[in-house]
């Protein structure tokens, strides 16, 4: 068998059934063969990713946060600064409010606000506490204090406060699972 190397490539033998047959010695060197061996590797190994069955790879971790119903409206427990809440879920309100009184600090002053369609209008005080949701998941944060108290009577249902946006917009996507009753954050 002869060679006619030119730049490193081997010629095909010559012959009845010649077929382009490379040498890897006189086709590729040391380095380039080890380029081309690893750049196959990984070529096998993302198809191997990608045919890789779902349940195998890293799911999402999802809160359940369970929720009574009471006319429609859904309460939750929570926690801020260690105290217990029942809070309703507002889609709506930009921030998450807490009824003065049910926050436990006397001293605050803050006036009634006025019930405004299609929200609510009032002084509120920005205090940094933190909130805890499903004895999981604890958030150090601003919210809005005032007084709620109308507002609890004109729904016709007890609350401590609203869950607003600025919480829930911190999961990826929540739903609300009506038949076990909970509400599923994504995080």
């Amino acid at each position: 068998m002869e060679k006619a190397l030119n730049h490193g490539i081997a010629a095909p033998p010559a012959g009845r059934h010649a077929k382009l047959a490379v040498q890897w010695d006189g086709w590729v060197s040391g380095g380039a063969r080890d380029r081309v061996i690893r750049g196959a590797l990984r070529v096998w190994a993302l198809i191997a990713v990608l045919l890789m069955p779902s349940w195998t790879r890293a799911k999402p971790r999802v809160i359940e946060l369970p929720y009574r119903s009471v006319d429609s409206y859904i309460l939750v427990e929570a926690k801020i600064d260690g105290s217990p809440v029942k809070l309703l879920v507002d889609t709506g309100s930009n921030t998450t409010i807490v009824n003065a009184r049910s926050f436990c600090r006397t001293e605050l002053n803050v006036n009634r606000p006025v019930n405004r369609s299609p929200g609510i209008v009032g002084n509120a005080l920005r205090l940094r506490v933190d909130l805890e949701l499903a004895h999981q998941i604890t958030f150090s944060q601003p919210i809005s204090v005032m007084n709620l108290e109308e507002v609890s009577k004109s729904f016709r249902i007890p609350f401590d406060g609203l869950l607003g946006q600025d919480i829930l917009n911190q999961f990826r996507s929540v739903r609300i699972d009506y038949k076990r009753h909970v509400i599923e954050l994504e995080e």
